[in-house]
């Protein structure tokens, strides 16, 4: 099994720049909900992506951002979120996802972090096992268990796991989102599970004929100390889910 060391990347501030910058995030929520309900704006994961980008850089904030999701489009919207941010970014928007039970029903929260350069990972991923490289296809029909099945087994093998996605097609999205929270309890040992992460890449995402794959990259990284499912009693309030009818 390989171990990614656990560097975060953060941006510093110092004098009035950074109180200004604290105060800022202290009015962030504790859990940042994708857009759902609707898709008449196609640029919403934009916007979701540039509040995990900033939040996930921010230095007076935990390092790290929790974004929840209910719903085919929302959903959709979180992963095409993360692989653009994780472009602008420079470096991997790592995350893991995990089911939990909100009023409003059954939602998916990802813990999204920034450890290291799109260089400094890519060494360590070519490092592994080249069968590692043939990513797992993903359809509107992909039944979740499977998928799940299928990523654990795979990460048992070679340390690592690659899928390829269709980033227009919020089902096959969804259905990557959930195999994602499902992959730690198909995992052969329960510290394996729990330190399972996603990196998604969106390359050329500016150029339409050359961005018609998202490239999702699981692996394994020392899990967090922190409850990150808890949310942080800060006085920050989470932002409302949208609710959404995938």
């Amino acid at each position: 099994m390989h171990a990614w060391r656990s560097l975060t990347i953060r941006s510093t501030g110092t004098g009035a720049a950074s109180h200004r910058h604290q105060r800022g995030f202290s009015a962030r929520p504790a859990i940042l909900w994708a857009p759902g309900l609707v898709e008449t704006d196609d640029r919403r994961y934009e916007r979701l992506g540039a509040k995990i980008r900033a939040m996930c850089r921010d230095s007076a904030g935990p390092g790290y951002c929790v974004v929840g999701a209910r719903g085919e489009i929302a959903l959709g919207n979180t992963l095409r979120g993360l692989a653009s941010a994780s472009e602008l970014a420079k470096s991997p928007i790592e995350f893991m996802v995990r089911w939990h039970e909100e009023q409003e029903g059954r939602a998916l929260r990802f813990r999204c972090q920034i450890h290291e350069s799109w260089g400094e990972w890519k060494q360590r991923w070519f490092q592994l096992d080249s069968r590692v490289r043939k990513p797992l296809s993903v359809t509107p029909n992909t039944d979740v268990e499977k998928l799940a099945e299928a990523m654990a087994v795979t990460h048992r093998k070679l340390s690592g796991v690659a899928f390829e996605l269709n980033p227009n097609n919020n089902a096959v999205l969804s259905i990557a989102a959930k195999a994602l929270a499902t992959t730690p309890r198909k995992a052969h040992r329960e510290e394996i599970g729990a330190g399972l992460v996603c990196a998604l890449r969106w390359p050329s995402m500016d150029h339409k004929e050359a961005s018609t794959r998202v490239y999702g990259h699981v692996y394994w990284r020392t899990p967090p100390d922190e409850n990150w499912e808890v949310p942080p009693q800060s006085g920050r309030t989470a932002s409302s889910p949208a609710r959404d009818s995938g």
